[in-house]
């Protein structure tokens, strides 16, 4: 019934990811390199969507040129393995029905919140990145389309949630550990 009720929850996430505004998925994601390597960190991720939500642990890791995130269900049972090397993420496992935008949508929210402002220009003049009290805000054109707020007044590896503007989604994460690899 849990494996049920988890695949109906991703479905809805895909299917909010691909109906919302595709500017989102128009813009490249950085290049892992320009993050400060190398890392792994342990995460809960909390995926809400049309009040219902779903927590997952995942591990991420920085090595020289790719960044990847492993997704486990309640059970410690691989659910996603995502990879960018540059260019087009790559899934490498999902569920039926995940969608390749909401494979954008989390590796983005990773790298909003460890890619400095400044690299952020890489994007292009009509996309910005910028940091306000304890949030940091993209936007395109002027337009807000994706809010990080950290949920301490500094911005540190603790929680901090991810509001997708205009789409029925919200990501809560919880940095649980990191270490220098």
């Amino acid at each position: 019934m849990k494996r049920l009720a988890l695949l109906v929850l991703i479905a809805f996430a895909s299917g909010c990811a691909t109906t919302a505004p595709q500017r989102l998925a128009q813009l490249a994601l950085p290049a892992p390199q320009q993050l400060d390597c190398c890392w792994q960190s342990r995460e809960r991720v909390q995926i809400a969507a049309d009040g219902k939500t779903l927590t997952l642990d995942a591990a991420v890791a920085l090595t020289p040129g790719q960044l990847t995130l492993v997704a486990f269900d309640g059970l410690g049972r691989r659910l996603v393995a995502l990879s960018h090397t540059g260019g087009t993420p790559h899934t490498l496992q999902a569920p039926p029905g995940w969608s390749a935008v909401l494979s954008h949508q989390l590796l983005l929210a990773l790298y909003l919140h460890h890619l400095p402002l400044p690299a952020w220009e890489f994007a292009g003049p009509d996309w910005t990145v910028s940091e306000e009290n304890n949030h940091r805000v993209l936007r395109r054109r002027g337009q807000e389309l994706v809010r990080l707020r950290y949920l301490t007044a500094e911005a540190t590896e603790n929680g901090r949630e991810i509001d997708y503007i205009g789409q029925n989604m919200l990501l809560t994460v919880h940095s649980l550990s990191r270490t220098a690899l």
